[in-house]
């Protein structure tokens, strides 16, 4: 009986540590079913946040596409700006040679039709009406080639009928005479 009472103790011993080793292993079950839930929901999170982000990238990428177009536009605004200036500048100072010019052949009529004032603004219309004013021989050759070339395109440096800047345009005019 003293055989039987030791095996069944030792029976209930392994019972008692098969229990035991059952109730860890649910424990281990339990939190590694609690890791995984928490790894999928940090993978959710990732998820969005990597969504957040490139809808942020693509904001950017539009943004800087928009930028870059009116970069783009205001380039061409200014240089259309810069030759519409120089143009200007280009007629007023032909047009002070020929006032000067006309001036310096004798007309000396100062009534106040005659005489023009270019230091207006840029709006101000050059295209001068010359006909009132009298031009004797070469010197008409010179502000009707000038007139002419009213509204052409100033390109620094150049001296043909296509293109001109102000020294060029005079240096054209005056090799008419």
């Amino acid at each position: 009986m003293d055989e039987l009472t030791g095996k069944m103790k030792t029976y209930n011993e392994q019972l008692t540590e098969a229990q035991n080793s059952q109730q860890e292993l649910e424990d281990l079950f339990l939190q590694s079913k609690d890791s995984l839930a928490a790894l999928q929901a940090a993978q959710e999170e990732l998820n969005e946040q990597q969504d957040d982000i490139d809808a942020q990238q693509e904001n950017v990428s539009d943004t800087l596409t928009d930028l870059q177009a009116q970069q783009q536009a205001a380039a061409a605004a200014a240089a259309a700006a810069a030759a519409e200036e120089a143009a200007r500048i280009a007629r007023q100072q032909a047009a002070a040679a020929a006032q000067s010019n006309n001036t310096s052949s004798g007309s000396n009529d100062s009534s106040d039709e005659d005489s023009n004032d270019y230091s207006n603004d840029s709006s101000e219309d050059y295209s001068n009406d010359y006909s009132n004013e009298v031009y004797t021989g070469d010197v008409s050759t010179v502000v009707e080639y000038a007139k002419s070339m009213v509204g052409g395109e100033y390109v620094f440096g150049a001296a043909s009928h296509d293109a001109a800047d102000c020294s060029g345009l005079t240096m054209l005019c005056y090799s008419l005479i």
